[in-house]
């Protein structure tokens, strides 16, 4: 029975003492205990894990349709294939362009751009096509390529220069005379009843 008490008091003076390391933060002082280094290298292991997670993805790989939209009508589309790490970094690239259509793998931007088209700027022509319309060609009127047609121009009011011109076909340089043939030409234009 004796032995027992000595026991009991050695148990209670351990756990005094221990504990009173704990409550008085000495415990921390001394953190290369087995049950600490253990819940560390969880710590570490759990860290890794999710870096590893976050890593692990595998980019996203998309179809870009870039469709440009210029001032004489016409449109122009890009196709590329793009990898996309971060979408972020995607989205900040495409900054200006409205998107128009998305689906799983594609994805279609739109952007209005306010000048000539490449086709116009190398080869376009205002001119009359074969009824007397206002068109735009692609090479001389008399090539009879036209790429877009306005309106009808009353033959009578045309004067001889235009209409020579016209026939020939006036070679658009810029955006600002592109606008300025359409509007004085407007006023040629037959009325409808």
């Amino acid at each position: 029975m004796r032995t027992y008490r000595i026991f009991i008091v050695t148990l209670v003076t351990i756990m005094f003492v221990g504990g009173w390391h704990v409550f008085s933060g000495q415990a921390e002082e001394n953190n290369d205990t087995p049950l600490n280094q253990q819940h560390d290298q969880r710590k570490e292991d759990i860290a890794k894990k999710s870096l590893k997670k976050a890593w692990t993805k595998p980019p996203l790989e998309l179809e870009v349709v870039l469709q440009k939209i210029y001032i004489d009508g016409q449109m122009s589309e890009e196709r590329r294939t793009e990898t996309v790490w971060s979408l972020e970094d995607f989205w900040a690239a495409y900054d200006g362009w409205k998107v128009v259509n998305q689906q799983e793998g594609q994805i279609v931007f739109h952007k209005k751009v306010k000048e000539l088209s490449p086709t116009i700027k190398a080869k376009g022509y205002i001119g009359l096509d074969e009824h007397g319309k206002l068109s735009i060609f692609e090479g001389k009127p008399s090539e009879q390529k036209v790429i877009q047609t306005f309106y009808q121009i009353d033959l009578d009011e045309l004067e001889v220069l235009d209409s020579q011109g016209l026939e020939e076909g006036i070679k658009i340089k810029s955006a600002d005379q592109y606008f300025q043939l359409l509007k004085q030409f407007e006023k040629l234009a037959v009325k409808k009843p």
